[in-house]
This record gives C-alpha cells, structure tokens and sequence, in this order.
C-alpha cells in the first residue's frame, strides 16, 4: 500500500491540524508539542491529527540502523490518544516516502486528509534531503495555502531539550529517575508470562518469566530493580531481575518479576512491570544460600523504596 492509500482511509469531512513525527515514548516535549496541536485545533474547530510511522525512518535513511523504540506502536497510539488527538495516523516510511520533497508530501496531506496547518518544534525536518524546516516550511505555506505553527523544544531540569535518544540510553544505563521524570509517567516493558527453569520458585520466589512481545523494545541493563507489576488491571510490589542469573551459569537474558504476596498462576498472562529505581547490579554468588539472603535484602530494599 503506497501512501496516497495509507493517507486516503483517513480522509475526513473536516480540515485538519497536523504534527508529524515517530514519537517514540511520547515524553514531555511531545506531550507539550501535542497540546499545542489539540488548542490550534480547537481553536478553528479542525481535526487534531498526528502522522506518525510504522517503521522507524532511520532504518530507510540509514546503513546499519539499529531499531529500538521505548514503546510499541500500539501503545504510542493509545498514548497519543489520551492527549485528545482524534486522528492518529500510522504511514510505512519506505524509500518513496524518502525521496518525496516537502512540497510533494505536504500536497499529499492537503489532498487526502485537509491539512490546513502544521505544528512543528525546532528541529522538524521533512522531505528529501531535509528540505521542510521551521525556516523553509513558512514559504512553501504562504505558496500553497496552509499555515505554520512552530514552537520551542521541552527542556529538562539542567536545560537539555527531552529526546527520545537521550531517554533510550538512560534506559540502558538504568537511570530510572530521568527516565519517568522526562517520560511524565513510569516506563514499562510489557509481554507474555512463559515458563523458566523454575529456579526462582526453588528459591522461595517464585518469578514470572517475560516474554517480550516486541523485539525492538529497549531493555533496561542488566540488574536488579524496585518495580511495580500489573497483572488483570491490578498493580503489586515487585523486584525485577534482569540478565543471564550468571550463579547458575545460564547464558540466556531473563526478565524475572517476584511478585511480592502473589501465589496465582499467571501463565499465559500479559502483564506490565513498571521500573522504578534500579537497585543492583548483578552479581554471582558462591552458592545458593548466599543467593537466597541477597533475595530477601533485594525484596526489603523494594519494599521500602516502593513505599515512599
């Protein structure tokens, strides 16, 4: 399906407001980018419309572009939603997307879905060679009939400007309290609960073993971590482990959740763990028993951070 098609099931009674972008997280600075879409929007009773992309456009852009994203496309929907958008619209970035120009591209969403105005933050680009900018797209608007609202970027508490990049590598090193700070909610990796080896529950704690469903989800480091796990709607204390248990030798990365005071069979189940704070680094241990104390400390040690 090419994306006159994509953009054409989309196609609307009503003109519409339109920002364009991955927006991989939906972190603050999208956040506040989205609410100027829905006020504009309102303001002359448009269509508040996100474009956003199935596939990252680094990986049509770029030689050896390893996809990661901190949310899966459904749940950056659904995200985007609660922001009052009513229109979000997922297109295939493929390399006839790549080497439409701006004007082209914006004729297209004229064309299939009234796009009267475009809210962009500073370092918005579109079309071949980056040719749509806050500096270019203002004459192509007065050119072809729609307006140009841009606005400035979301910065964090030492003044940095919020990315995406810098959110997935804070991710990486653990650094759980910039990560949910920026994000403005906690993050979370969601899946599948499968069998393990059983070890946890030898142990005195029992795990649910995750299954991840998207590959291209970030994964925090390795380490132990004060987290919260939804299982049905409900949310439970939980300590997360996640690396190869290099005590029993295994070579295989996990993601383990202890489900403080939880004894139901949970397999087969989606469930959501919510990371908090990172506690530890992994570690081996001469033997189980040792193991088993460093359990009980991890357990306490959520416990007491989950609590304030």
């Amino acid at each position: 399906m090419n994306l006159t098609e994509e953009l054409k099931k989309y196609k609307g009674l009503k003109n519409s407001t339109v920002t364009i972008g991955v927006f991989d997280g939906v972190h603050l600075g999208h956040q506040n980018l989205i609410s100027q879409v829905v006020q504009e929007a309102n303001a002359d009773k448009s269509c508040p419309t996100v474009i956003t992309f199935l596939n990252h456009p680094a990986s049509v852009l770029k030689d050896n572009f390893t996809t990661e994203f901190i949310c899966s496309l459904e749940e950056r929907i659904q995200l985007l939603k609660h922001l009052s958008v009513e229109q979000v619209i997922p297109i295939s970035f493929d390399k006839q997307v790549a080497n439409l120009s701006a004007e082209q591209f914006i004729g297209l969403l004229q064309k299939t879905i009234k796009m009267q105005k475009i809210v962009i933050g500073p370092d918005f680009a579109m079309g071949r060679n980056r040719s749509g900018s806050h500096i270019t797209l203002p004459k192509l608007a007065a050119k072809m009939g729609f307006q140009v609202k841009a606005i400035n970027s979301v910065t964090d508490t030492s003044n940095i400007p919020i990315s995406s990049t810098s959110i997935r590598k804070q991710i990486k090193s653990g650094d759980f309290k910039h990560v949910n700070s920026q994000l403005g909610r906690t993050f979370s990796l969601s899946g599948k609960v499968v069998e393990g080896m059983k070890r946890g529950r030898q142990l005195g704690y029992p795990t649910a073993n995750l299954q991840i469903i998207n590959p291209d989800i970030v994964i925090p480091a390795d380490g132990i971590y004060a987290t919260r796990t939804s299982v049905d709607d409900k949310l439970y204390l939980s300590a997360t482990s996640i690396g190869n248990q290099p005590t029993f030798g295994d070579n295989q990365r996990t993601i383990e959740s202890y489900i403080i005071d939880f004894a139901e069979n949970i397999y087969g189940k989606k469930i959501s763990i919510q990371f908090e704070k990172r506690i530890r680094d992994q570690k081996y241990f001469e033997s189980t028993l040792e193991l088993k104390k460093q359990m009980l400390k991890d357990v306490e040690e959520t416990q007491i951070i989950l609590s304030n």
